[in-house]
């Protein structure tokens, strides 16, 4: 439902309103500093907001607050006097007077006194500039990596009904209907309301278009080759696309670590008007049969020689897929396959001959309620499914999620490193959504990012933003406390104090705190913080996020003692990644935040469950009706899952996961993660602990040893050096590999103690943990018990470990 605009307190002909809302959502800066006699600094205010998907209506400059009443007055008086004067007339088009003339009598102040900074810009205008609404030139894209925008066209002739629907706000009531598809082409209706409508709906392209104009000469995707880093283009994947007859809506396969194609393959699949599938590339052969045969997949672009086979392995189990494109390596001579491979450059020249007119009537066919892209959930509690993300939830997480920041905060300026998997929501959100709304900086790390080398990348680009999921805090964690156990001295007492009073600093700016500063701050941050930053590569971050997972208190609180406060977050793929976050003026330790603009929540009384509503909710489950009906009710409402409570202050606290919830036999309800850490804060030569049980006569747990890990990120039997130096030093044991830790008496008795002071900590004896079975080998995402983003596959170690389960309640 529409809601009827505004009366406007002027009377204005439909024709002139249309000119004014086009001149004011395309004029470049300089012309509007000229035309309308704005200072620089409210031009680009102007400009900033228009990017979220342009103006509707005058109004908007006052609803986001560009400028006061007294000022806007003046502002909409002269741009309309301006689109008076220069709309386009009812005359044959080939006038040239008819459109915007750069020189117009309305851009001069009288006597042409005018200020400096209009003076350089008329003088801009004059050298540079073409019409606004003329056929331009291509323009020279950001960074490169687009060769040929859509070109900007002279204006359709407007009925007046149609300048009047222009004029009048966009908002359009959500009247409780579920909105839902299971289909991959169909358009679904959007969910604005009044409490989301500051940010227009708008396509993908559109916003990346914008962008990419905006910052056409600023670098912006860097990847490393022959030790070098380097800038890199493209937008000719798209045409490459075309010329193997890519229809509306087909899927395209990208399988591989972030890199500059994988972003490539992502924009050029959407410019086209396909849709991109994410397929992890530790993926086994038959869970990527899975993806592609329920997608649908027509092309696959891969990483290396290794998935080029196993895709070549599964093409007869996949009718649709015809063709696959290799980049990182070169297709082996003699290579034997039934469809058509080829390198990356060699598909991108296969588009050459396509002309740039296509992909812009594909940008052209796309609506915000079309498919943006499919991702797949990780399977940690079942088949993967297909989440159907639309535009406008893409898009409008994009802008819920950074509408508190300022442009200080986040801009253009800003460096991101990419290693967080492509193929999940936050990776997507994240290094492709926050570039192409902000032209920010995105740093591809190594393929081997997080088995080591994702340190030294750190250091190397000195990120101002990081997202991450817990277990990389907990690595850092634990690497800076094996040095710190080698620290003695003075220099112990002075780390030990700057340790208390950055916590007492985090502390103070807890949300309904002081916020003051403690005293000596500033000493410890110059002696402690900032090199402890800089031993990182975080001292230029802002801003630290963690999400995915819950985030421990131990590492909350070691981090918060060095000046490092972890902000939670959560999103997921069925809510386009956001949902709520904390920030640096309003956030809580252990918290995933409060409630972003638009999103709407409860939680269900009698489960504890946490149900969200918004734009940014999914379409839907590809072709599944099924789980799509049982994941979104009638009213549109999805649940997550989640097991939650929410504070007096709006802050929301994950407390476990609803299908994780283990139900002993005289009926207590357990959730494990919080048993499981303190069980590994107890024993710190514990890498994981998972909590067994259900159904069963009381707690147990499956425990893992810290170990070494092989270059391939497979765990090896060797203790790492935490691990010896703990059982060295507190347990008197000699033990250097599982197989020796597991027989030593010493160790045993050790566990054994920290089981009973974990379970001192129980908040019930329901919650004790009563027996340990030590596994032979660690967790790993080769292993298959954790997802590709860390988390832990609960049902394939209990398949994986029955045997060993079972003998725990003999």
């Amino acid at each position: 439902m529409v809601k009827a605009a505004p009366e406007l307190a002027y009377e204005v002909e439909p024709k002139v309103m249309t000119f004014a809302l086009k001149f004011l959502n395309s004029a470049p800066k300089e012309k509007l500093m000229v035309e309308l006699e704005l200072p620089e600094s409210t031009a680009d205010k102007v400009i900033d907001q228009r990017d979220f998907g342009g103006y509707k209506n005058l109004d908007e400059i006052l609803t986001k607050k560009l400028m006061r009443k007294k000022k806007f007055n003046t502002f909409r008086d002269r741009l309309l006097s301006y689109a008076k004067d220069n709309k386009p007339s009812d005359k044959p088009a080939d006038d040239d007077n008819n459109n915007a003339n750069p020189t117009s009598k309305k851009g001069k102040k009288k006597g042409g006194a005018a200020s400096a900074a209009h003076a350089e810009a008329l003088l801009h205008l004059q050298k540079t500039e073409k019409p606004v609404f003329k056929e331009t030139e291509p323009l020279r894209l950001r960074f490169g990596y687009l060769l040929a925008p859509p070109k900007v066209e002279k204006p359709e002739e407007t009925s007046e009904a149609e300048a009047a629907e222009v004029a009048q706000p966009l908002i359009v009531a959500y009247q409780g209907k579920a909105l839902p598809t299971t289909r991959i082409d169909q358009e679904v209706d959007l969910r604005v309301g009044a409490d989301n409508s500051q940010f227009p709906p708008t396509t993908f392209p559109t916003t990346f278009l914008a962008t990419a104009a905006k910052f056409a000469s600023q670098p912006a995707l860097h990847y490393k080759r022959d030790g070098e880093w380097c800038a890199s283009t493209s937008f000719r994947f798209a045409k490459a696309l075309l010329s193997q007859g890519l229809n509306r809506f087909d899927t395209v396969g990208i399988c591989g670590f972030n890199a500059s194609e994988w972003f490539f393959s992502f924009v050029g699949t959407v410019l086209a008007g396909g849709v991109p599938v994410g397929i992890y590339a530790t993926n086994s052969a038959a869970a990527t049969q899975q993806v592609c045969l329920h997608a649908d997949t027509r092309i696959v672009v891969v990483d290396s020689v290794e998935q080029l086979q196993k895709f070549a392995s599964l093409v007869p189990a996949l009718p649709k897929l015809q063709a696959i494109v290799l980049w990182n390596d070169a297709v082996p001579a003699g290579f034997q396959c039934h469809i058509r491979v080829y390198s990356f450059e060699a598909f991108i020249a296969l588009g050459e001959a396509v002309d740039d007119v296509v992909v812009r009537a594909r940008i052209a066919s796309q609506r915000p309620g079309h498919c943006l892209s499919l991702i797949y959930t990780s399977g940690t509690t079942g088949r993967p499914k297909g989440v159907m993300v639309s535009h406008d939830a893409f898009m409008f997480a994009q802008a819920s999620l950074m509408h508190p920041f300022t442009t200080d905060d986040f801009n253009n300026n800003d460096r991101m490193v990419s290693f967080l998997p492509l193929s999940h929501i936050a990776g997507q959100e994240c290094d492709i959504g926050c570039q192409a709304v902000h032209g920010s900086h995105v740093y591809f790390a190594q393929p081997d990012a997080l088995k080591g080398s994702l340190g030294a990348t750190l250091k190397e680009v000195r990120p101002t933003f990081l997202l991450t999921v817990p277990r990389l805090f907990e690595k850092f964690m634990e690497k800076m406390q094996d040095v710190g156990r080698s620290t003695t001295g003075l220099k112990k007492v002075l780390v030990t104090w700057a340790k208390g009073v950055g916590a007492a600093t985090v502390a103070a700016s807890v949300f309904g705190q002081s916020g003051e500063v403690p005293w000596g701050f500033w000493l410890a941050d110059y002696l402690v913080f900032q090199r402890v930053r800089q031993a990182l590569g975080l001292d230029c971050c802002k801003f630290f996020y963690a999400g995915a997972a819950p985030l421990s208190q131990v590492c909350f609180d070691y981090f918060a003692a060095l000046n490092i406060p972890i902000y939670g977050v959560m999103g997921m793929s069925e809510t386009s990644g956001i949902g709520f976050c904390n920030f640096p003026d309003q956030f809580k330790p252990l918290a995933i935040g409060t409630k972003n603009i638009g999103t709407e929540f409860r939680i269900d009384p009698s489960t504890g469950e946490l149900e969200l509503r918004g734009r940014h909710v999914t379409m839907g489950y590809l072709k599944d009706k099924g789980e799509t009906d049982r994941a979104i009710d009638a009213d549109g409402w999805l649940r997550t899952g989640d097991i939650a409570r929410v504070d007096a202050d709006g802050f929301v606290t994950i407390t476990g996961r609803l299908k994780e919830l283990l139900i002993t036999a005289g009926g207590e309800n357990v959730s494990p993660a919080g048993l499981e850490d303190v069980l590994k804060q107890e024993l710190p030569i514990l890498s994981n602990v998972m909590a067994v049980g259900d159904q069963r006569k009381f707690i147990a747990a499956l425990v893992t040893f810290r170990v070494v890990a092989d270059g391939d990120g497979v765990p090896t039997d060797e203790l790492d050096a935490l691990a010896v130096r703990v059982l060295e030093q507190d347990v008197g044991s000699s033990a250097k590999t599982v197989a020796q830790a597991k027989i030593c008496d010493r160790v045993r008795t050790y566990i054994d103690a920290g089981l009973v002071r974990a379970n001192a900590r129980a908040i019930s004896r329901a919650q004790h943990v009563q027996k340990v079975a030590i596994l032979d080998k660690d967790f790993s995402i080769p292993g298959g018990e954790f997802t590709p983003t860390l988390k832990l596959k609960r049902s394939v170690v209990l398949n994986q470990y029955a045997h060993v389960v079972d003998a725990l309640y003999q």
